[in-house]
């Protein structure tokens, strides 16, 4: 009788601490990939910083531009 009764304590202990296991291996996992979305979020936000400069100084230039040829066809007229 006493082994079963060992068995009774013993077999949901050993259900537990594998599924605590399983939960801790997951999130680490989750962890680690949350932490690599991050970086790669990191360097897409200052990638896009870049691209947003440039494209303001283009839209600037063009705006010059477009000033330059209203000024031209005004002072033709």
């Amino acid at each position: 009788m006493e082994f079963i009764e060992l068995l009774k304590i013993a077999a949901p202990l050993l259900a537990v601490g594998g599924a605590w296991g399983g939960a801790k291996v997951a999130l680490n996992g989750t962890r680690e990939r949350v932490k690599d979305v991050a970086a790669r979020l990191e360097t897409h936000i200052k990638d896009e910083s870049v691209s947003d400069v440039i494209l303001h100084e283009r839209v600037a230039s063009i705006e010059v531009k477009q000033d330059m040829v209203i000024d031209l066809l005004r002072s033709t007229q």
